[in-house]
């Protein structure tokens, strides 16, 4: 059995990293931590944001867009990222039953992922690390690796996650501990809607076969 997880919004809470960056790039803001995430979790884009919240126009929301693509993954952000309660444990158990653990992440800088997978603790629970770099596609990153039959589970936060994984012909798991709430992702129709992915266990592999 392969699962390939998600990175941000799945492992790992890079929710306090996004908000802050968006502060500071809109000081005018005044949303709060929790205004800002009811607004991403119903699919607001920035963009959206921008326009609809704080007036912007598309000049300044492509500067916007520019400065964020910039700093998002800068050290000083990614800083505030923390792995989500019991992750590194579970990951640890899935491992130990046999199951091959994959990460395939939209990021930008392959060595930075590598790097915070290091620090915290999980450079040797992967079986492989699998970045974009705004060059790929996650299902063309998956694919090689994809082993026959039904034992392949795409596991993410998003509806993108979620469409990567029909377009591969694999089960889909949508968790809610990221960027969209349980209405959003629902209308992707996933295989199965979790808390978090510590809710994935060998029943749920039983439950799919």
């Amino acid at each position: 059995m392969k699962i390939f997880f998600d990175l941000d919004g799945t492992l790992i809470d890079s929710k306090l990293r996004l908000y802050s960056l968006f502060q500071e790039l809109v000081p005018q803001s005044n949303l709060t931590y929790e205004e800002y995430w009811k607004y991403k979790k119903n699919k607001f884009s920035h963009s959206m944001l921008l326009n609809q919240i704080f007036n912007f126009d598309e000049n300044e929301i492509e500067i916007f867009e520019t400065k964020w693509m910039k700093l998002i993954e800068a050290d000083r952000w990614l800083k505030f990222d923390k792995p989500f309660g019991g992750v590194t444990e579970h990951l640890i158990k899935l491992k130990e039953k046999g199951i091959t653990l994959y990460v395939v992440t939209a990021r930008q800088f392959k060595e930075k992922v590598f790097s915070q997978l290091a620090l915290f603790g999980w450079g040797t629970i992967f079986q492989e690390i699998l970045v974009t770099e705004q060059k790929n596609k996650k299902e063309v990153l998956i694919k090689p690796f994809l082993s026959l039959g039904n034992d392949n589970w795409i596991i993410g936060d998003t509806g993108m996650d979620i469409n990567v994984g029909k377009k591969l012909g694999i089960k889909t798991v949508a968790v809610l501990s990221g960027f969209q709430n349980e209405e959003v992702l629902s209308t992707y129709n996933p295989d199965c809607i979790l808390k978090n992915i510590t809710e994935f266990t060998s029943s749920k592999v039983t439950d799919f076969n």
